[in-house]
Order: structure tokens, then C-alpha cells, then sequence
């Protein structure tokens, strides 16, 4: 957590891996119980995504990872059970359509729908 607040130039530059570096910190922040913090995160997420994507272009994959975490918010980000509207997105996060696809080559270091499907233990 202390890694991902920093702020990192690359960041400055690429709108891509700010994005990325907060997923990354939301997940970091599901992972370690801290789910106010989460839903804090998600919410500036959201906010910096609809701020950018009226100059630059974001990621539709970005776009399905917000709503997932938005639905995960909802459902009290409660690991036992999936929703509808959660398997829905994940199913797209994990298709092979080249929008909705994980890149190795992108700023995504652990691919969303992986950790995701893990946290509901889902296969």
C-alpha cells in the first residue's frame, strides 16, 4: 500500500497506468479488510475515469473492472457468494474479445478477472 500512494511519474504521462496503479490499490485495499477505504478508492476511480475519458481514451476493459467493483461494493464485497450482474462482468473480463481481454503488455501487473475469480473461489 505504501508503494501504490506514491506518486509516480509514469503516472503523470500515461493515463493507463494511473488507472491501473488504482485498481491495483483498491484490490490491495479488499485484500487487506480495509473496505471503507475500498469503497473511497472506487468512487475516485470512477470519478478520475469520467474526468479523462472525455480527453483521452480509456479502456473499455477499465470501464468493466470499475463496475465490477462497484457491484462488488454492493454486495458487501463478500467472498462466499457472486452475484448476477458480478458473473456477468467477470464472464467479459475473461473472454477472449479483444476489448474485454487481459494484455500482458499492459499497465494490469495481476490480471483483475484472475484475482477476482480467486476471491470467489470461482473456477
Amino acid at each position: 500500500l505504501k508503494i501504490l500512494s506514491r506518486k509516480h511519474e509514469l503516472s503523470k504521462d500515461k493515463i493507463g497506468w494511473e488507472i491501473a496503479i488504482r485498481i491495483l490499490t483498491i484490490m490491495t485495499l479488499i485484500e487487506l479488510d480495509m473496505l471503507d477505504e475500498a469503497t473511497a478508492q472506487t468512487e475516485g476511480l470512477r470519478k478520475h475515469m469520467e474526468r479523462h475519458s472525455k480527453m483521452k481514451e480509456v479502456r473499455e476493459r477499465d470501464r468493466i473492472i470499475l463496475k465490477t467493483l462497484q457491484a462488488m461494493e454492493k454486495q458487501g464485497y463478500v467472498q462466499d457468494k457472486i452475484g448476477a450482474e458480478e458473473r456477468t462482468l467477470l464472464e467479459k473480463l475473461q473472454s477472449t474479445t479483444a476489448k474485454w481481454r487481459w494484455e500482458p503488455v499492459t499497465p494490469e501487473l495481476i490480471p483483475f478477472d484472475r484475482w477476482m475469480a480467486a476471491r470467489y473461489k470461482k473456477k
